[in-house]
């Protein structure tokens, strides 16, 4: 079998880091771009256990244009992704905490959860990236926006 390391670029795969006994495993979604949220959700479920019972067969494992990496899972608070070819950035998600939010100018206890991007800037510039970081934010805040309307 074929493993296609550079994706179209009407094509996103998406690595997801997964913690093992053996050490980190990065299952691919291939195409994500063209599921909705809960199939993604679905994917990534069987990837995690795939990859935790070592039974997902190696070409799931490389070519992701972007991956997210969850550093909060293991009570990290922060992290600095680091950019594996051929993915064009990796986002790093910290563990989620209470804290002060501003809501309509008011004040209020709100989850904080830090997240930090990395881009390899051969392939992406810092605006676009820091746009894409925003809209990533944007949709963590509104979360109805990823689902099917209906």
């Amino acid at each position: 079998m074929d493993i296609e390391l550079s994706a179209p670029a009407d094509r996103i795969d998406i690595g997801i880091a997964v913690d093992t006994d053996a050490g980190l495993l990065v299952p691919v979604i291939r195409n994500a771009n063209q599921m909705g949220v809960l199939e993604i959700s679905r994917q990534i479920a069987a990837l995690a256990k795939e990859s935790r019972d070592r039974t997902i067969p190696p070409h799931r494992l490389s070519g992701s244009t972007f991956t997210i990496s969850n550093f909060g899972a293991l009570g990290g608070r922060f992290g600095t992704p680091i950019i594996n070819y051929p993915e064009a950035a990796v986002l790093a998600v910290g563990r989620a905490r209470e804290g002060v939010v501003v809501r309509h100018g008011m004040l209020g206890v709100g989850k904080l959860l830090p997240l930090s991007l990395s881009a390899d800037h051969r392939v992406i510039d810092g605006a676009t990236a820091s746009s894409a970081l925003a809209r990533i934010i944007e949709l963590l805040q509104t979360p109805d926006e990823l689902l099917p309307a209906g």
